[in-house]
């Protein structure tokens, strides 16, 4: 008998402390609700600071639950008063800020993990020598269009020498001569100067390499190493610093750090040789893309508003409605619904490339492929039309920095090991 009371008023002691505690641990009014939420959001900051995402995950759905709590209790009263409702809109705004913070948070954490791998490791030493055979080629094509004429020279020397001229207007801002022909001597000369000396600005075009040739990890790792010191000290490289992480990290499914840097690129004051809206615009299109990836259609929206705000005439948003269809299977219709927006438009060449994937998409057997969602192409596009966005005269930055990436890309990814 005494057993059997001493079991059931341990029980009601048990039971009695865990409402308590369970009672003293719930905000009691709609201001607990935002005081307790602020400062789980002050938590998930420190945490994600720490490099402690788990933690700062805990810390988001603590402020959620207070905010969940806060709006149930505004429905709940009579006649709430302002004050309340203000309480409670200031509760929703700590969680919303919080579960940010807890997304970068998990966000850096993979990055960290992407750029500490054994790819990574490998790729960094690999780099230097990469770019010195690379600067080695270009100096050599150079100075074969000095001594032959350039149409009569095999395509690939054509094009190692037209890379070779537009490095070194991006990286030395070298003219062409009084008779319109480009400085052979002096790009030779340059190229052999950065082949013992690779400049900063060098990791921007081996981005742009890397991303158009699929080499979407390791155009992650070459983005975060940029020299921000360097690369800060003109409007153009300031600009492709942050646009080119911005880029690299959404291609790898980290939207929240791109939209972060998205921001950067938005604060810079651009020179006469690169528009600054183009590049927001493209960012909120990778972001947008990298959205539908993951069919998160909400988010792709704001995403695509956010592209039209800044770059209202730019050529992509329109085929947004074509991966919509193509998630249907539907794309046939993606194809006709692009030529026929685009007909007689400035557009039309793109959207014959897209239709044209939309069509070798649909050949394909077996499951429902992405259709302009697949990166590598999506990173080719993209970055065709910055280029030409930025105008065709030979002074366009932008267009030199996507045409000579294009032209310089194989080298330098063939100069690496397992590519």
């Amino acid at each position: 008998m005494l057993r059997w009371a001493w079991i059931v008023l341990t029980a009601i002691v048990v039971m009695h402390s865990g409402c308590g505690k369970k009672a003293a641990s719930e905000p009691k009014n709609i201001s607990e609700c935002k005081a307790r939420a602020q400062a789980a959001r002050d938590q998930a900051k420190a945490f994600r600071e720490s490099r402690k995402p788990k933690e700062a995950a805990e810390s988001s759905a603590h402020a959620l639950h207070c905010s969940q709590l806060a709006e149930q209790m505004l429905k709940a009263s009579q006649s709430p008063s302002e004050a309340d409702r203000a309480a409670c809109a200031e509760t929703a705004e700590a969680a919303r800020q919080a579960k940010l913070l807890a997304e970068l948070a998990d966000e850096e954490g993979k990055l960290d993990k992407i750029t500490s791998s054994w790819r990574a490791k490998a790729y960094k030493p690999a780099r230097a020598l990469a770019f010195k055979a690379a600067f080695v080629s270009l100096s050599a094509a150079a100075r074969q269009a000095k001594s032959a004429d350039p149409d009569k020279l095999p395509q690939g020397v054509r094009d190692l020498g037209k890379a070779a001229e537009d490095v070194g207007s991006i990286l030395n801002d070298r003219p062409r001569l009084p008779d319109g022909k480009p400085d052979w001597d002096n790009i030779a000369k340059d190229m052999d100067a950065y082949a013992a000396n690779s400049p900063p600005m060098m990791s921007a075009v081996m981005v742009v390499a890397l991303l158009m040739g699929g080499q979407l990890e390791l155009a992650l790792v070459e983005a975060q190493a940029m020299d921000h010191t360097a690369m800060e000290k003109t409007p153009d490289a300031h600009l492709a610093y942050h646009f080119l992480r911005a880029a690299a990290l959404s291609f790898n499914g980290l939207p929240q750090l791109s939209i972060e840097q998205a921001d950067e690129v938005a604060k810079v004051t651009p020179s006469k040789n690169i528009k600054g809206p183009e590049l927001v615009g493209s960012v909120n299109l990778f972001i947008a893309f990298n959205h539908l990836e993951q069919k998160n259609y909400t988010e792709a929206d704001k995403s695509v508003v956010r592209a039209m705000q800044a770059w209202p005439d730019n050529p992509l948003s329109v085929f947004l409605t074509g991966e919509k269809l193509a998630a249907n299977g539907q794309y046939e219709e993606a194809a006709d619904s692009l030529e026929k927006e685009c007909k007689d438009t400035k557009n039309e060449w793109l959207a014959k490339k897209l239709a044209a994937r939309a069509r070798e998409v649909r050949d394909k057997k077996g499951q429902v492929q992405p259709l302009f969602t697949d990166k590598v192409f999506l990173a080719e596009v993209l970055l065709t039309c910055l280029g030409k966005s930025a105008g065709e005269e030979a002074s366009a930055w932008t267009g030199k920095l996507a045409s000579s990436a294009q032209r310089l890309g194989q080298t330098l990814l063939d100069k690496l090991p397992d590519r």
